[in-house]
């Protein structure tokens, strides 16, 4: 039996009622058998309950359950429910829509509840009475369950109406229209007023707008004119959406109707907190915040406006009343900045959740640790460092229990403790690669610590006042005993400070923390970089300028002239023997200006011999394949390969199709994914959301008859299914004849969208209008962890948004994670310097130099190492 009442009060004193009516009466073995196996459960669970009032009724087969209860009593009331121990259950509504519990009989004792908003007794809502009665009749066990709903006679025609089904439902969608908007507007699948209305005609409250205008405040007279209520749900959407903008949620561009996310919105979407709250935060929340202003704070938030004091805590607020008077020193002072409110809400949080202050002794977080014991120890004020030195006899006379020592110890080395070190290399004058090294010192036990444990990474300046980076880590069990290496790059300002604080703070265990200052007290800053060279404007040179009519033949078909790179360098290659280094972005046809220098050789010493290093055999192959038929096979080929893995994407599927739409139109497109398996699956999630848009053919530029002889030639029959719309995918793993005839369908235009897992960006050859990098992360197995794409990848992936002699401009969209934009928005803006990598491998080119005798002895050696570029940059950036 399930008995609903409306307040905490009311289900204590209504439990005790039925239990002494059944006392008095002789009855109370209707409800608990004696000699059962449910007597001496209830009698062992009711020893270790908090609550008073269920500690006194559990062992006569009754229960309450309420918010008030801690979490451990209402898990354990509901098992022991389940279970069938408990007969009769004395709730309130949180019961009726938290947690599935059918029982045979559900008894709702009253239907008027207390309403804040209305400052007076109404009458409980449809819904929860359908939600509480609805619990009557368990599947497994009844045919049939029992309701009884004891209300006032003058509703009882309402309720009998209500369960009858004759009242129509109405929508209340309008009063949380903001909040709902926001959440699709994060999603994504909401970009502008328009499809914000045409998500509205999906909506109940569209239908009962058009069955009961005129209750949802449409005129006669606008309905006549408005039949579809477009401009009426397009006011909605326009009041909803300045409400959000004005809140900091979205921002609202009211010329065009387009709508963007903001990082406050995505908290409101992914938090569930209303756009008033958020608006209060964003107004309140000063880095200069003590703990009582953050309380004061959080407890403006909409979503307590109508709690009320209750009688049985005014004596606690009493208590607190009094002591705010010690506290009141700190809060005139306050010295704090971002990164020290940063430190105190997420310790705040933590306190909420584990219902404890951090002052208290950390083993409060171990259910199981007896609460003298725990007392004693904040009684000693033994520092909780010290207890790792103390072995289990030690801890056992401490606390004067010698029994409980080797308990107190095991969960003393439970508790999330971690080792640090960092290694520092500065890339720039304002930028700095910190390697850090993270190594678990605890036993980990899945029952407390789970399969996970969740860390923030926190980097903060000299004084704590900024917050320079910050990511979450997360420690899986089945790695818990390996070193985990977490690479950053931080900015460093001028003059150079003498060290940044670098700490790692659990995400849910209060004073689990660890801090690591990082000097830079031997840190020397790079030389600062010479300043590019500035592109002239000049006249782009002719084909002609090579006066060579068999070299003028290789390019007549492909160009024209040379573009503004190839024709500043052209004299200084094609005219000169001088040493050049030619530094440009992906695309700008340095290719071409290699070629110059090659068709000089040949014209001048047509018997010499020229080698062309690249970083991958793919773009040896490449090129190979180009010259071979430019030039025939006249040359040596030399490669070196530096191995690169995929890695595993996030969620960017609809962003990914909302950029293509925003930016390419009809335009080839070019999509790079981490691996091989996000290929395929993204392949097949873009062409779903275009059938979703009701366009399933948008990608398809070609008639399909032209198209299929094309189809009949690849063997993978999910690559022929997805070209056949339009759409290619690519990686390793895709043979070569299937490769070359996805290329020839993007390059001719029949296909518009590529997808290519990032281990072909160099063997990628198509140019496109758009290029999108969908994450820049790849996944590190030995290591277990993610790493940065190398910047040179990053590059030639945007360096195929590229079409010279097609478009004007090109458009090139980078996704990435939060934490790594500020070094992409560096590397793009600004420029980063080559560094020598040359003594990864030197013992290979040492070896290779005594061979052909070069290198004899030791000073040989030397003096060869002053011809390298690892030579030129020692001096220029030594820490490196």
């Amino acid at each position: 039996i399930l008995v609903f009442v409306h307040s905490r009060k009311e289900t204590g004193k209504t439990a005790r009622a039925v239990r002494d009516t059944c006392l008095e009466k002789d009855t109370l073995g209707h409800f608990l058998r004696e000699g059962s196996a449910s007597v001496e459960v209830l009698r062992t669970e009711a020893e270790q309950v908090k609550n008073p009032e269920l500690r006194e009724l559990l062992p006569y087969g009754f229960a309450i359950h309420h918010a008030g209860m801690s979490r451990v009593d209402r898990t354990l009331v509901e098992d022991l429910f389940a279970d069938r121990h408990i007969q009769v259950l004395v709730s309130t509504a949180t019961l009726a829509w938290g947690v599935n519990l059918p029982a045979h009989t559900v008894i709702v004792k009253g239907t008027q509840v207390y309403s804040p908003e209305k400052g007076r007794w109404s009458e409980l809502g449809a819904l929860d009475v359908l939600q509480m009665l609805g619990r009557a009749g368990r599947p497994q066990y009844d045919t049939k369950g029992e309701g009884i709903l004891i209300t006032n006679h003058s509703e009882l025609q309402y309720y009998l109406s209500l369960l009858n089904q004759q009242l129509p439902i109405e929508s209340q969608l309008v009063s949380k229209l903001p909040d709902m908007l926001n959440a699709e507007i994060v999603l994504g699948s909401v970009q502008s007023v328009r499809d914000a209305v045409t998500w509205l005609g999906y909506t109940y409250l569209y239908v009962r707008m058009l069955r009961q205008p005129a209750l949802y405040g449409v005129s006669e007279d606008r309905l006549k004119d408005d039949a579809l209520l477009e401009l009426h749900r397009a006011d909605l959407v326009h009041t909803a959406a300045s409400l959000l903008d004005k809140a900091g949620l979205i921002k609202y561009e009211r010329k065009s109707g387009h709508f963007q996310a903001t990082e406050l919105g995505r908290i409101a979407s992914h938090y569930y907190c209303t756009y008033e709250t958020m608006q209060n935060y964003n107004q309140l929340l000063k880095p200069t915040l003590a703990e009582i202003e953050l309380f004061r704070v959080f407890s403006l938030s909409a979503e307590f406006k109508h709690i009320t004091v209750r009688d049985e805590e005014k004596l606690e607020l009493h208590k607190l009343m009094e002591r705010v008077q010690n506290h009141s020193t700190y809060a005139d002072r306050p010295l704090t900045r971002w990164a020290q409110l940063v430190d105190k809400t997420l310790a705040l949080c933590k306190m909420v959740d584990k219902r404890m202050w951090q002052s208290m002794s950390p083993l409060r977080q171990f259910r199981k640790m007896p609460e003298e014991v725990i007392k004693k120890l904040e009684k000693k004020n033994f520092p909780w460092e010290k207890l790792y030195e103390l072995g289990p006899n030690e801890i056992g006379e401490l606390v004067r229990a010698p029994k409980l020592g080797k308990m107190i110890h095991k969960y003393v080395h439970q508790f999330p403790k971690l080792e640090l070190a960092t290694h520092i290399q500065p890339i720039t004058r304002s930028t700095l690669r910190v390697e850090l090294t993270i190594t678990p010192d605890f036993q980990w036990d899945e029952k407390i610590h789970g399969q996970s444990e969740a860390f923030w990474i926190l980097v903060e300046d000299v004084d704590s006042e900024t917050v320079l980076h910050h990511e979450q880590l997360l420690l899986k069990h089945k790695y818990c005993r390996d070193e985990q290496h977490v690479k950053l790059f931080v900015p460093v300002f001028e003059p150079l400070p003498p060290q940044y604080f670098l700490r790692v703070v659990s995400d849910r265990w209060i004073a689990a923390e660890t801090q690591l200052p990082v000097s830079f007290r031997h840190l020397i800053l790079p030389e600062k970089n010479l300043p590019p060279t500035e592109l002239l404007d000049l006249q782009p040179l002719p084909i002609s300028a090579l006066r060579n009519e068999k070299w003028e033949q290789l390019y007549k078909d492909a160009f024209p002239q040379f573009n503004p790179v190839q024709t500043q360098v052209f004299n200084a290659v094609y005219n000169s023997d001088d040493n050049v280094f030619v530094g440009a972005p992906s695309g700008s046809g340095k290719s071409v200006i290699a070629e110059l220098a090659l068709l000089r050789l040949l014209t001048h010493s047509p018997a010499s011999r020229a080698v062309y290093l690249v970083p991958h055999d793919a773009l040896a192959d490449i090129v190979f394949a180009d010259w071979y038929h430019k030039f025939g096979a006249r040359f040596n080929l030399k490669g070196f390969n530096i191995s690169h893995a995929g890695s595993r994407l996030a969620a960017m599927t609809r962003p990914i199709y909302n950029a293509i739409l925003r930016h390419a139109g009809s335009r080839p497109v070019a999509v790079f994914v981490p691996s091989r398996r996000h290929a395929r699956v993204l392949a097949a999630d873009l062409l779903a959301l275009a059938g979703a848009h009701d366009t399933p053919g948008r990608f398809l530029r070609a008639r399909p008859d032209l198209v299929q002889p094309f189809l009949d030639k690849v063997q993978d029959r999910t690559l022929r299914e997805t070209l056949a719309a339009g759409v290619a995918y690519l990686h390793a793993g895709v043979c070569a004849g299937d490769r070359r005839a996805a290329l020839q369908l993007l390059e001719s235009g029949a296909a518009q969208l590529c997808v290519a897992a990032a281990e072909l960006a160099y063997a990628f050859t198509a140019h496109v209008h758009t290029v999108i990098v969908a994450d820049t992360s790849v996944y590190n197995g030995k290591l277990h962890c993610y790493e940065q794409y190398p910047v040179t990848t990053v590059l030639q992936m945007l360096g195929r948004a590229c079409r010279p002699l097609e478009d004007e401009h090109a458009v090139a969209v980078l996704m990435c994670a939060q934490h790594h934009k500020t070094f992409f928005t560096k590397l793009l803006n600004d420029c980063l310097p080559l560094e020598s990598h040359l003594d990864h491998r030197l013992h290979d080119h040492m070896n290779a130099e005594i061979v052909t005798k070069t290198i004899e002895n030791k000073q040989d050696a030397v003096d060869y190492l002053t011809w390298t570029f690892l030579y030129r940059r020692l001096t220029q950036n030594p820490n490196y």
